[in-house]
């Protein structure tokens, strides 16, 4: 039987050999280097865990650790980066994760980039969806002054300390990743994390008397109006989410003046926008805790900001 054990920084080589297996493009090791790394500070001293046989690396699972005080409380997170298994060997998938839950049993478990083919596995698992959709704010000035600023040397004081070190904690990621300061009307300073997003305008556009005339041209012409990808800040992070709803359209406007930018908030942060939107389904996220809900899980250290995904 395949040995399965935790994985530390000083097992990438051993692991980079499978890890070109499964995307072999050129210039990746990089993008897999980040996975052994420590990109934050962390009690767990390893990044995963690793299966070998007769000294070759068959299997991988990626894992980013953090301490997040969510809800009132100090939760140890673990987000699922990777897992990964060598094609000869997917009979020792299933052993491999379950060997992680175990040892991870009094953690919160995120996964933001999910294969729909282990869907079914995951929730035999008892883990829940935490997201299924996201809004396309429009933006609109707001009826309560709100002001929006970056975050920068001359007001970060402003953000509390947990808030302050989330920020020094993922300011390495900028600039796809933008740190924002919301000051609403009663002068409370909210602290927002966004984060760089494309896609398809396809996506938003249900109406038949729009789709069916774009399929027409797309096979008349080749050319399509609702395929073209637009560029959107994402939000990953409130800081209080019961401003959220004053403050999204204001943000929203204040993208789209700075870059063009569009703003999509998940459903998950803000069950009823106030103002008109578009949504678009999304792959299904998944968590496993028995502490924590659903509204209360957010995109920070995680995969997303670590290896840049869009």
């Amino acid at each position: 039987m395949p040995e399965i054990r935790r994985a530390y920084p000083s097992d990438a080589e051993l692991a980079l050999p499978l890890l070109r297996q499964f995307d072999p493009t050129v210039n990746e090791d990089e993008k897999w280097l980040k996975l052994f790394r420590h990109h934050w500070p962390t009690p767990e001293e390893h990044i995963g865990y690793i299966m070998i046989e007769q000294g070759v690396a068959i299997g991988f699972i990626g894992i980013l650790f953090s301490r997040r005080v969510i809800a009132g409380r100090e939760e140890k997170v673990s987000s699922l980066s990777s897992w990964i298994v060598a094609e000869n060997m997917r009979q020792h998938s299933l052993p491999m994760l379950l060997f992680y839950l175990k040892d991870l049993k009094e953690y919160t478990i995120t996964n933001f980039t999910p294969i729909p083919e282990a869907d079914k596995i995951f929730r035999s698992m008892k883990w829940k969806y935490f997201e299924d959709t996201v809004y396309w704010i429009r933006p609109s000035r707001s009826s309560d002054p709100v002001k929006i600023e970056m975050v920068t040397a001359s007001n970060v004081e402003l953000l509390n300390p947990a808030d302050r070190q989330i920020y020094e904690d993922h300011k390495q990621f900028v600039p796809d990743t933008d740190h924002v300061i919301a000051t609403v009307a009663d002068g409370t300073s909210v602290y927002l994390v966004l984060r760089e997003k494309q896609m398809s305008l396809h996506r938003f556009i249900t109406s038949k008397w729009l789709t069916y005339p774009n399929a027409l041209l797309h096979k008349l012409t080749g050319r399509s109006l609702l395929q073209r990808d637009v560029r959107f800040r994402r939000l990953a992070y409130c800081s209080d989410k019961k401003y959220l709803s004053a403050i999204t359209h204001q943000l929203a406007y204040f993208y789209t003046d700075h870059g063009g930018y569009r703003l999509l908030v998940d459903k998950r942060f803000l069950p009823e926008p106030s103002q008109p939107f578009y949504q678009a389904d999304i792959i299904k996220l998944l968590y496993k805790s028995d502490t924590i809900q659903p509204a209360d899980v957010d995109a920070l250290y995680t995969e997303l900001f670590v290896l840049n995904l869009k």
